[in-house]
């Protein structure tokens, strides 16, 4: 179903050109199709583009995880800290809006909403993995990492399902 523009650009507060130029800086990343006259549909995503985005999410996490086990830098610990504490009071509250938008801040700082198959954030147990040992902070990477690959996959096959399901009802319904 695409996505209005006008609504859209409403629904987040800023004018239709900037939403327009945004829309165009993502169709040439391939992750939207702009439609004239009809909208932004966003592209679909695959099992192997999960994978590969979790492949390279792992690589650069490891790399940051040894970086960070590595030396040590008490203010980063503390920014990262200040982070885990945000998130975890905006996930405790059900704020979807304010999750996503600090789990951008610390992916972005370095290296819910709520989401299907958890109940808590689970951001702290990665920080307290890097005051270990560069193993353990690498194993608990790795295992938030598959998690997360593992959800994703699930919402996928759960959206393929829903959309089998509507063109089934679809092809079933009285022609009137």
């Amino acid at each position: 179903m695409p996505l209005r523009e006008a609504a859209l650009a409403a629904e987040l507060g800023t004018s239709r050109s900037t939403l327009h130029e945004a829309a165009r800086t993502l169709e040439s990343e391939g992750l939207v199709r702009y439609q004239m006259n009809r909208g932004i549909v966003v592209a679909d995503i695959t099992g192997q583009d999960v994978a590969d985005i979790y492949a390279a999410c792992a690589a650069l996490g490891l790399a940051a995880a040894d970086a960070l086990t590595g030396h040590r830098d008490p203010a980063v610990y503390a920014s990262l800290a200040d982070l885990v504490d945000q998130i975890e009071r905006v996930f405790g509250h059900g704020d979807i809006a304010a999750v996503l938008e600090q789990r951008l801040a610390l992916a972005l700082s370095v290296r819910s909403h709520r989401e299907p198959g958890r109940s808590a954030d689970d951001h702290r147990l990665l920080l307290d993995a890097l005051h270990g040992s560069p193993e353990q902070a690498r194993a608990e990477l790795t295992a938030h990492l598959q998690v997360g690959a593992a959800e994703l996959q699930r919402l996928l096959d759960l959206l393929a399902q829903r959309k089998e399901l509507a063109h089934r009802e679809e092809r079933e319904a009285p022609r009137g």
